[in-house]
């Protein structure tokens, strides 16, 4: 049964001594960061970038401000941006959302609106670079949300309403139906189009999910609408059909192989059912589209009773860990109002704190995965999609009245209701060649 005063607005999730468990973790990571920048040196060789630099702790710091309102964690933030900015000054970055200075360019123009009155310093040089990188005759990057053109629609999107802005989101929408590969399920796009037969990803991260929820977005943006809606239309087509054989243990693989078996897929923000459902229901908001949002909510309810996955989920992150699937089900709560994912995420809140390393990482917190030389272990993380200031986030976001608007750089800010609105921006402009 759902509690539509859930939905109204965003409130605390967690209360009592949960809430004060989360509070305390929130602090300690805080702590223990401002401990480890002070050392520096720590990210390389992508120190500055949004995924585990520089930028996605400024992020981090900036809402904590939100909520504590200390002056310390505001200065500290925009210090740590500052950071970031003469990090992407001091070598060659790519224009990417999640490695490169797209991303330092989002943090920027996200704080800007949340920070009043703060200096910005660098807005207009990281623009400049974006645009001069659009107009390059041999410009040719993966189509993917942590690397490629979608990732630059959505710093396009946080640009609005900039005229550069309104230029790169008609290119991204332009690039993405050049290089969707149509048949009769649909449009979709392969991980690398230089193998004839390679594989397509299904997932938020690098796939087709990211695809979906940015032309969502884009659409409800006024972005080209009738080339947008068509797309996101084709790209649903094509997801919906590659569906597993009922009775796996997920409904979508994590990717599709024209020559290989599909595998279930685990649960996470990245890839597989859970991030699919979260970029299905905002594109279906976002374009009114009635039958998408039963698709996704389906999902979701099937991902909200999947326990099996705790022996797949060893860190915390918002990647894949569970500090990122709780975030995701509380999403889907305040999306939604369903009882459902409020306990499903309270559930993954309470596994972060069973499966918390004291004296390991930042506060407890370590990152699972592989070092330099490819071996498996846990390693000191501090950033925002694998590391410390990622979970600090997620935390935040169940203790705090304050929306967690800087989950729109993961697609997943979604519209409570499915009324659009949109400006009507020019079609005629810039395209990417």
């Amino acid at each position: 049964m759902a509690d539509r005063d859930s939905a109204d607005g965003w409130r605390p999730l967690l209360t009592g001594e949960a809430a004060d468990q989360a509070r305390a973790a929130i602090e300690q990571i805080a702590g223990e960061l401002r401990t480890k920048l002070a050392l520096g040196g720590m990210f390389q060789p992508a120190h500055f970038s949004l995924l585990d630099g520089y930028a996605g702790i400024a992020l981090f710091f900036a809402y904590l401000h939100l909520t504590s309102a200390r002056k310390d964690d505001r200065d500290f933030a925009m210090e740590v941006l500052d950071r970031a900015i003469d990090g992407v000054s001091e070598m060659v970055a790519q224009p990417s959302l999640y490695a490169g200075f797209c991303g330092v360019g989002w943090v920027i123009e996200h704080l800007r609106d949340l920070i009043p009155h703060a200096h910005f310093g660098g807005a207009r040089l990281l623009a400049g670079e974006l645009s001069d990188e659009l107009r390059g005759k041999d410009w040719d990057r993966s189509f993917d949300l942590l690397q490629g053109v979608v990732g630059i629609g959505v710093y396009g999107l946080e640009r609005q309403p900039e005229a550069d802005a309104t230029e790169w989101l008609a290119a991204v929408v332009a690039r993405l139906a050049r290089t969707a590969e149509r048949s009769p399920a649909g449009a979709a796009w392969r991980v690398r189009q230089d193998v004839p037969y390679g594989t397509y990803d299904l997932g938020v991260a690098h796939g087709q999910a990211g695809a979906i929820a940015f032309l969502g977005a884009a659409y409800a943006a006024g972005v080209v609408p009738a080339q947008t809606r068509k797309l996101a239309r084709w790209s649903v087509s094509w997801l919906l059909a590659h569906k597993l054989a009922a009775g796996a243990s997920s409904i979508f693989p994590r990717s599709f192989d024209p020559l290989g078996a599909a595998q279930p897929s685990r649960l996470a923000w990245c890839s597989g059912d859970l991030g699919i459902a979260v970029a299905l229901l905002g594109a279906a908001r976002h374009t009114g589209q009635r039958a998408w949002e039963g698709e996704a909510l389906a999902l979701a309810r099937h991902s909200a009773a999947r326990r099996e996955e705790l022996a797949n989920t060893r860190d915390a992150c918002l990647c894949h860990g569970t500090a990122g699937i709780a975030h995701l089900f509380n999403r889907l709560f305040h999306a939604t109002g369903e009882r459902v994912f409020d306990e499903a995420a309270r559930f993954w809140i309470a596994r972060t704190f069973t499966i918390r390393r004291p004296g390991e990482g930042i506060a407890g917190f370590p990152a699972w995965g592989l070092n330099p030389w490819g071996e498996p272990g846990w390693r000191t993380e501090p950033g925002f999609l694998h590391g410390a200031a990622g979970v600090g986030l997620a935390l935040l976001a169940a203790v705090s009245s304050v929306e967690p608007a800087w989950d729109r750089v993961m697609l997943l800010s979604l519209p409570r209701t499915r009324k659009i609105r949109h400006r009507n921006l020019p079609q005629n402009l810039l395209m990417i060649h």
